[in-house]
């Protein structure tokens, strides 16, 4: 491909890749069991217009209300809240080769969106009923448009930035972080006065006052400044968790990338980079002290990533198309693309989804009145268990019904009522929430499922994709002196 316009085959490979992502990503609107965070979704979205509206719907109503609308064509369903995701899944490697080559190039632009179209977590997002499709979407556009108003731009750039950023802010708090480090190159004359640090550190402060002033921010944030909680291990697991995520091969194309850009347009690849890295950062910083912040809310910062990431590929194969070994730079771009492919086949599989269904079957062939049932997600078990529509009585009701139904970790007085009544308790958990339990605050609950219950089953199977991917059902045992 060359010049501003793809020619000959380069419309080909473009129509072929962004084929493929769609194929890739269009299973997921009828298929997987409905996960943890989507059955809260269903709920926001059908409860939105009631009195009072959740509060999630309030601070980010623009997945529900998508999510609504789609619910009154297609019914209340898994597939009405995931269509959002998916038509901005599908759209974002259009939208990336579209703008993205007024700032790399069409042929860097055009790998940037075959990248985003074979990236597994990408895919991942665009089937789940969540923000974050529709965030990496906008950021798409936050970017390119941040772009022309530092360059200048035009009361109509400015004016759309501002929408932009908007929209963003309303489908969720993460999408304030599209601008970046972008904003840093802002420059007008007061602030020119200040330098590098002076910038920065107003940045990091209008960012955190930005988040102090959305509830769900706010929260975890004044709770560490009080003293009563954070951990500091969380911005080392956040950064590892970020490059396993976006795969250590597009990490690895986005240095290539960076470097190539350095030499050739130096403007450019700061403003890439600080667009990528400060919002990285701020999350690394604020996981440090909160245990809520994870890897995938830098989802509306990564275009920027998946850019450097075709300029790398780009400069990886230049030197084959310079020769005209066309046979030898497609076994490159396969090489560099294969890593992905086990992702992707994993996400068609079923994802990171534990089997509820199969543990909802076991638990009603078993469950008996008088018995207590804990689950870690305990909303989508119940989903399963009691139905979308059954509302679980307090304390009465018919088998299958327990007469507690809780979610996971049960507080300390309540693990100490089961004690005392020496109650029958079945505790319903992922295999590995041993693993976590301590950065989840369970360590109490452990060691009581360690010392009073025994493994009763698991539900699914280990598998090398996802080898944590089994349930685990404990039932309490009362021995003489337990």
């Amino acid at each position: 491909m060359s010049g501003k316009r793809a020619t000959g085959w380069g419309w080909w490979a473009l129509l072929a890749v962004l084929a493929a992502g769609a194929l890739l990503r269009w299973p997921f609107l009828v298929a997987h069991g409905i996960d943890d965070d989507e059955f809260y979704t269903l709920r926001n979205t059908e409860q939105m217009f009631g009195q009072p509206p959740p509060p999630a719907v309030l601070s980010w109503p623009v997945t529900f209300l998508a999510g609504r609308l789609a619910a009154e064509f297609l019914g209340l369903s898994a597939a009405s809240i995931r269509l959002l995701p998916l038509l901005c899944g599908i759209a974002a490697p259009w939208a990336l080769f579209l703008l993205g080559r007024r700032l790399v190039g069409e042929r860097a632009a055009f790998w940037a969106a075959a990248l985003t179209a074979l990236w597994p977590w990408h895919q991942y997002f665009s089937g789940l009923a969540r923000y974050y499709a529709p965030l990496f979407l906008l950021g798409i556009f936050i970017l390119e448009r941040l772009h022309r108003v530092l360059a200048g731009g035009t009361t109509r750039d400015r004016a759309w930035l501002t929408a932009l950023v908007l929209l963003a802010a309303l489908t969720h708090t993460t999408g304030l972080l599209a601008l970046g480090g972008g904003v840093l190159l802002l420059a007008p004359a007061r602030l020119c006065r200040l330098g590098w640090r002076g910038r920065s550190a107003l940045a990091l402060l209008v960012l955190a006052l930005v988040a102090l002033a959305f509830s769900p921010f706010a929260a975890p944030v004044l709770r560490v400044l009080s003293g009563a909680g954070g951990r500091g291990y969380g911005g080392a697991h956040l950064l590892l968790s970020l490059a396993f995520n976006v795969s250590l091969a597009l990490v690895a194309l986005a240095l290539v990338g960076l470097v190539a850009l350095h030499a050739e347009r130096r403007d450019l690849a700061r403003y890439l980079l600080l667009s990528s890295a400060v919002p990285v950062a701020l999350l690394a910083v604020l996981a440090f002290f909160l245990e809520e912040v994870q890897a995938r809310y830098a989802l509306a910062a990564l275009p920027a990533v998946l850019l450097l990431c075709g300029a790398g590929m780009e400069r990886v194969l230049r030197p084959f198309r310079q020769q005209g070994a066309r046979l030898a730079a497609a076994g490159v771009a396969v090489a560099c693309v294969l890593p992905l492919a086990p992702g992707l086949v994993s996400n068609l599989v079923d994802g990171d989804r534990h089997d509820l269904p199969g543990a909802a079957a076991h638990l009603a062939a078993r469950l008996e009145p008088g018995q207590v049932l804990v689950a870690e997600g305990h909303s989508t078990l119940g989903y399963h268990l009691f139905g979308y529509l059954r509302w679980l009585p307090a304390g009465c009701g018919a088998p299958p019904f327990p007469r507690f139904f809780g979610d996971f970790p049960p507080p300390a007085d309540q693990l100490l009522t089961f004690t005392e009544t020496r109650a029958d308790v079945r505790l319903v958990l992922p295999e590995n929430m041993f693993a976590a339990g301590a950065r989840a605050g369970a360590a109490e609950c452990q060691d009581w499922i360690r010392r009073h219950a025994y493994v009763e089953a698991r539900i699914g199977r280990r598998r090398l994709d996802y080898h944590h991917n089994v349930l685990a059902l404990f039932r309490t045992r009362w021995g003489d002196g337990a």
